[in-house]
């Protein structure tokens, strides 16, 4: 931006805004979070497939963005986040066993072990803030929003915190083996367990509304999205349900063995084995539309982050890779993240977060330094 000192038309050049919303406009990925609201506002089905209409794209620029610094964030953010391989490293300790589960934002990071608490972590100084205990074993799943947290167990229970005083207000009873994974929406909490089960409660009163039976291993993994639960079994199968009515919608078969984590976003439903693939699906044409290869041990953790094109996964053969969903290719890889296997993984636009056996927590930080205030 030295440009701007050569001479006083070169600096009128610099703040020309119709410039930068020209290179703004020719990296249509580049959604800021003002233009990804309007997006959701305006069309009641996901984004179009890139590139936008350049139509499009000038009523976004115009209503959205001041260029010139969002266009700068997006240029120093894409070339730091994780397609370099520049990152600082932090590891932290404190749990006692192994850390099963974690989710993090932009303030804080939630982590559940198998010592049976949840731990909440500041996401920049990475201190333990609060510890919660309620489990009566391993906490083996979790997930929040702004109002609550819900975390599943070996103890065959799942407990709903209330997020902002770290006390339970429910205790969803019913299975009778561990509660592998949770997830919910507005309306429904979803629970799926080593019993074989998944099980659909009312959010607000914990009210068990049905048993959803099908799969024949433990239901090892659940997502819910847009009035569909996915679900992933160590039966090797992937089954689409509804979560309205329950009835049982497809079934993706593939895989070799058995299933240990699954991720949808309404559209692709991506999936890991212990046949050591990764298989991306489409949910309208129930196909496979990619295999990705390259570990070497049970694929038991990931994150697909569907707006920026990415897979993040983590292995029983201790490495966490990430790769582009639309090729397939590995863009990195941490072939010994940590010393033991990798039970969960998460990532956003600048940080990877992973858990381990090994009691550890690793995050990768693509973005030490940078302003990203407009673009996280």
């Amino acid at each position: 931006m030295n440009v701007g000192l050569v001479s006083r038309s070169w600096n009128r050049f610099r703040h020309d805004n119709n410039i930068w919303r020209d290179l703004f406009a020719k990296n249509p990925r580049w959604l800021t979070p003002r233009a990804q609201e309007l997006l959701r506002g305006k069309e009641a089905t996901p984004p179009p497939p890139l590139p936008l209409q350049q139509q499009h794209w000038e009523m976004i620029l115009d209503e959205s963005i001041d260029t010139i610094p969002d266009y700068l964030s997006q240029h120093q953010y894409r070339r730091s986040c994780p397609e370099s391989s520049t990152a600082t490293v932090s590891v932290v300790t404190g749990h006692m066993d192994s850390i099963y589960c974690v989710q993090f934002d932009t303030s804080k990071i939630v982590t559940g072990s198998r010592d049976r608490s949840i731990k909440f972590w500041d996401s920049r100084s990475l201190r333990c803030t609060r510890t919660l205990f309620g489990h009566d074993a391993s906490v083996l799943c979790l997930k929040y929003d702004d109002d609550i947290l819900v975390t599943g167990s070996s103890d065959n229970t799942a407990i709903v915190w209330d997020m902002a005083r770290g006390t339970p207000r429910l205790r969803l009873r019913s299975h009778s083996a561990g509660v592998l994974d949770v997830a919910f929406d507005e309306d429904y909490i979803v629970t799926c367990s080593k019993d074989c089960t998944i099980k659909i409660w009312r959010r607000n009163d914990g009210h068990l509304i049905r048993t959803l039976a099908g799969h024949h291993g433990p239901v090892n993994a659940v997502q819910l999205r847009k009035g569909k639960i996915v679900s992933a079994s160590g039966d090797s199968q992937i089954k689409v349900w509804d979560v309205r009515t329950g009835d049982h919608l497809h079934d993706f078969t593939g895989h070799t063995r058995g299933l240990a984590c699954v991720q949808f976003d309404g559209r692709r439903v991506v999936s890991g084995s212990n046949d050591h693939t990764i298989r991306i699906w489409d949910l309208e044409t129930k196909r496979c539309e990619r295999i990705l290869e390259g570990h070497t041990d049970l694929v038991r953790t990931l994150h697909y982050d569907s707006e920026n094109h990415r897979i993040v996964s983590g292995s029983y053969d201790q490495s966490v890779k990430v790769w582009d969903s639309d090729t397939g290719r590995c863009l990195l890889d941490f072939p010994n993240a940590h010393t033991s296997w990798v039970f969960d993984v998460q990532c956003n636009m600048t940080r990877i977060v992973s858990t381990s056996q090994d009691q550890k927590m690793i995050i990768w930080d693509f973005a030490i330094g940078l302003d990203l205030s407009l673009v996280e």
